[in-house]
């Protein structure tokens, strides 16, 4: 299994890749750094809406893979407090569109910074995506 993290101030600025092979019982890892090319794998692009009457968010996040929509995969959104790095909630996720995956916090969030986890699982493929985002 392949997992991709993508993180830093710009959103593509960095990608670590990790790779885990089982090779009778013997684990290996590697990691590399490289700029990410959104035209190549797999790119997600995370916006955020915030309501101040409800202080509910809501994430949508623009799939792509190969510079096409992808559709049909497994996206999940995990919140998490940057302050004391404290998981602080899942978001369902549905596909709205082709390639378009929305989800709204079913509880209150407060301003401030958080750290969104973004973790797209397609068969044996999954890309975990690591962004920073301001609730005003």
């Amino acid at each position: 299994m392949q997992y991709t993290v993508k993180s830093g101030n710009q959103f593509y600025e960095e990608t670590k890749k990790f790779s885990l092979e089982s090779n009778s019982g013997n684990e290996q890892s590697e990691e590399s750094h490289a700029h990410f090319h959104p035209e190549d794998g797999i790119n997600v692009h995370l916006m955020k809406e915030y309501n101040n009457n409800s202080k509910r968010l809501k994430l949508i996040a623009h799939v792509t893979k190969d510079g096409s929509p992808f559709s049909n995969t497994n996206v999940h959104f995990e919140i998490w407090s940057s302050d004391n790095n404290k998981h602080l909630m899942s978001i369902k996720v549905n596909e709205k569109e082709e390639g378009e995956y929305v989800g709204e916090s079913d509880t209150s969030i407060e301003k401030g910074t958080y750290t969104v986890y973004i973790q797209v699982e397609n068969g044996s493929e999954t890309e975990l995506i690591i962004q920073k985002i301001d609730v005003p």
